[in-house]
Parts: C-alpha cells; sequence; structure tokens
C-alpha cells in the first residue's frame, strides 16, 4: 500500500444524517432504487463507497435529507452525467433492433 494515493469523497466525513432529520419523502421506492444502483457501482468507483454506505443507513424509513445526500452524490462525482449517456445509447441502440427487426431500415 505504499503506492496508494488518497481520493476524495462526495460526502464530508463529518456529515451527520440521522433518522428524525428532515421529512419522510412520498415514494421512497425512488430512493432505495438509487440507492441499490449506487451500492452495486460502489463496487468499481471506491471513491463513493463511504458515501454510499451512510445513506444506505436509512433505506427503512428515507427522509428528504438523505434524498438530498443520494442527489449530491451523484451529481458531485459525475454519476448523472455518466447514467445519463448510457441512457440515450442504450435507447438509441433499442431503437435501431427495433427498426432493423420491423424491416424499416433502407439499405
Amino acid at each position: 500500500m505504499d503506492g496508494d494515493k488518497p481520493v476524495s469523497s462526495p460526502m464530508a466525513t463529518s456529515c451527520k444524517l440521522s433518522k428524525v432529520d428532515g421529512k419522510p419523502i412520498s415514494d421512497p421506492f425512488v430512493y432505495r432504487n438509487n440507492v441499490g444502483a449506487l451500492q452495486y457501482l460502489s463496487f468499481t468507483r471506491p471513491d463513493i463507497a463511504f458515501s454510499v454506505n451512510k445513506v444506505t443507513q436509512f433505506m427503512q424509513a428515507p427522509t428528504d435529507e438523505h434524498w438530498s445526500a443520494v442527489k449530491w452524490i451523484l451529481c458531485s462525482s459525475n454519476l448523472l452525467f455518466n447514467m445519463t449517456f448510457l441512457f440515450l445509447v442504450i435507447l438509441l441502440y433499442n431503437l435501431l433492433l427495433t427498426r432493423c427487426k420491423l424491416g424499416r431500415i433502407d439499405r
């Protein structure tokens, strides 16, 4: 570990999230879905592992404060841009694949 370099985290280590702060969000499924995707992604992105661990502790009853923390992780680590780009590539691929199956692409 002599050659390891420190990396910055999207969330300060002194950030304190609490289960009583904020008001409950209307749709916890969206929170859980995004945090689950971040959990999976943290295997390949160790720079977000600490922050993701913090927000996963509130999956049972997320509040608007916890949702703000999730949005901060997405925005500060450029994940939102990367996921949007990936979504557009997948959408374009599916559109072309559907058109090819229907025989609408002229050669």
